[in-house]
């Protein structure tokens, strides 16, 4: 398959405007495809994972005491939509707070390093 991502963010260090466009086509499952055929596991791939594939994503980073915050959508011809805010604080540091429409579910995620 095939993944094109085109991303414009023109503020530094996350701030302002954010957009990204990623159309794509083929096979949508490339993590652990390798490890497969490895351990000699035979690919099975439902009609869902190839054939042409978009998302497309808009942000807008705001600076807080102390870090960015991102309010964000990403959308996806898939359907698994979501709608969320981010908040960054520093380079190490990041919070993550996110409701996904396909399934209604609520992700909050914290991340420490890269």
């Amino acid at each position: 398959g095939i993944d094109l991502s085109f991303r414009f963010m023109p503020g530094a260090a996350g701030l302002g405007l954010g957009l990204e466009a990623a159309p794509g086509y083929g096979l949508a499952r490339e993590r652990g495809m390798l490890d497969d055929l490895a351990a000699g596991h035979a690919l099975e791939l439902a009609p869902a994972d190839s054939g042409p594939r978009a998302a497309a994503s808009l942000s807008y980073g705001l600076a807080v005491s102390g870090g960015v915050l991102t309010p964000y959508g990403r959308w996806n011809l898939a359907g698994t939509d979501e709608l969320g805010v981010r908040l960054r604080a520093g380079e190490r540091r990041s919070w993550l707070l996110g409701y996904a429409a396909d399934g209604q579910d609520l992700k909050i995620e914290y991340r420490l390093g890269e």
